[in-house]
């Protein structure tokens, strides 16, 4: 676990949500668990969580609390929290129900007559300027809902809704000033294109599920905003990996204490009882110079057949051999201290690979380094675009992390910000760990997946067996249950759908 150093990071968090409904009280439990994620230190609490009924023992550090409320306007019903600072309304945020999510052409008509009626907007195309900014963020977020979207005036100030600083509230909108909002024939002069505009309400959907409906990332928000307020920064969390070998522990100590390696990738591979893979796979790497080190995440808790260390196949890349807690796919995603490059390959232990594959797609990837790029694609689709699907698949919105490259940046919000039901979820199906993957990089990215297509050259290895989940009779009806339960969570299929890839390989 994350260990941090509390000496600049000390405040409380009171919760008056007392009279809240089901989505407020969730955060809150999602608040108290994130937080000993996020700030645990053996003997000592940065951060302390206090219920309304509850009175604090501390003389010292900052003290925050939580206020709710609910407000109906503009036909839909907002959860809104506001963090308060000294009686001051520092930041506040909404909590969206899912059925607000699911677009009515109907329900939008009568919303829009109304607001026009009352001459709150001017509504032209898929523009609603906003005439009067009563209530605006109650109003922002209902035209967004309604795929209609918001202009305003950059005077008007958005600072106080929280949202991830990954996301900008300019890419949702069109924020002008004076002289442009005041001219009444700007978008006659300038109009967006029919692209442009539908990029605008795609990316709005995303930036309010994100933001205002999945409540672990809401409480995410809310912790990493009062870190930085009280230190002036946000610190990565990293995750101390655990020698697998005791003869390993000095190794793992040295290269906690290295700097960040750019120009190269790391290698990491889950394993669960499939020695001959992952011994196949381990001398793959000795002829590619872009390897900074190779991290083996041993999933089997049972340690009777671990083999000795020298068993294994030797390595130019260093192997580091990291002990799980306990069998999770999770953790092939975990952001561990002794990962020191940008570039991940996340990889199955019993592919077959080749140098110019890796060469291609790490050169790929550091062109594409805010998406997944990888070998092989499927697609979601099909019904209310809540299938998965695998054969035949010209267009495609999925790299499965069998073989990908990926952004560290990611490893930390998937550890920390997504959403721990559905976490909970694939550790029950013990599948959909990469669909969560890709749905949580097309949130944040806004960009469609890349993928390199190769022909024949990839396959399993000679020696491995075909024992991995993707061989149950059930796996495609999991995996499309997963496409629908994550669209459902967010209230969108993120997922941009893509039909080029890249066919160059070099023998």
């Amino acid at each position: 676990m994350y260990q941090i150093n509390c000496n600049n990071l000390l405040f409380e968090l009171h919760n008056d949500l007392s009279n809240g409904s089901y989505p407020i009280s969730e955060i809150y439990n999602e608040i108290k668990d994130l937080k000993e994620k996020l700030y645990f230190k053996r003997g000592y609490k940065c951060v302390d969580i206090f219920d309304n009924n509850q009175l604090s023992l501390k003389t010292k550090g900052n003290i925050t609390s939580l206020k709710s409320r609910d407000v109906f306007t503009f036909g839909i019903h907002f959860h809104e929290i506001s963090i308060i600072e000294n009686e001051e309304v520092i930041k506040k945020f909404f909590i969206i129900d899912k059925e607000n999510f699911k677009y009515n052409k109907n329900r939008s008509f009568e919303v829009f007559l109304k607001l026009i009626k009352d001459k709150i907007i001017f509504n032209e195309s898929s523009y609603c300027k906003i005439l009067k900014p009563l209530n605006l963020h109650e109003l922002l977020v209902t035209l967004m809902l309604s795929r209609c979207i918001p202009v305003i005036n950059k005077k008007w100030s958005l600072d106080t809704l929280l949202i991830d600083n990954n996301f900008e509230w300019r890419k949702a909108l069109v924020i002008q000033d004076d002289a442009d909002y005041l001219n009444p024939q700007y978008f006659h002069n300038h109009p967006l294109s029919n692209y442009e505009m539908e990029e605008k309400i795609m990316y709005g959907e995303k930036l309010l599920s994100w933001n205002f409906k999945v409540s672990t990332s809401i409480a995410y928000n809310i912790l990493t905003f009062l870190e930085k307020r009280y230190t002036g920064d946000v610190t990565d969390k990293n995750i101390e990996a655990d020698n697998l070998y005791s003869e390993d522990k000095e190794m793992f100590e040295r290269e906690r204490l290295k700097s960040l390696v750019v120009n190269k990738f790391t290698v990491t591979m889950i394993t669960y009882r499939r020695i001959n893979g992952l011994n196949y796979s381990l001398a793959q790497f000795n002829n590619n110079k872009n390897v900074d080190k190779i991290v083996v995440i041993w999933n089997d808790p049972d340690l009777s057949k671990l083999p000795k260390k020298t068993e294994w196949n030797k390595s130019v890349a260093p192997v580091f051999f990291v002990k799980a807690a306990h069998n999770t796919l999770h953790n092939k995603f975990l952001p561990y201290d002794i990962i020191k490059t940008e570039a991940i390959l996340i990889l199955d232990d019993d592919q077959k690979l080749t140098r110019p594959l890796l060469t291609n797609l790490f050169d790929l990837w550091e062109y594409n380094r805010d998406v997944l790029v990888g070998y092989n694609r499927r697609l979601t689709g099909g019904k209310n675009n809540s299938e998965y699907i695998s054969s035949d698949v010209k267009t495609f919105d999925l790299i499965l992390t069998s073989l990908s490259f990926l952004n560290k940046k990611y490893l930390y919000y998937y550890t920390y910000s997504f959403s721990s039901k559905f976490k909970k979820e694939i550790d029950k199906l013990m599948n959909c760990e990469d669909i969560a993957m890709n749905y949580l990089v097309a949130m944040l990215s806004n960009k469609p997946n890349v993928a390199l297509t190769i022909g024949n050259d990839l396959s399993s290895c000679d020696n491995c067996s075909a024992s991995g989940l993707s061989t149950k009779s059930n796996h495609y009806k999991i995996r499309s249950k997963c496409v629908y339960e994550l669209n459902n969570l967010f209230g969108v299929n993120p997922m941009i759908k893509n039909k080029f890839f890249v066919n160059t390989f070099d023998k």
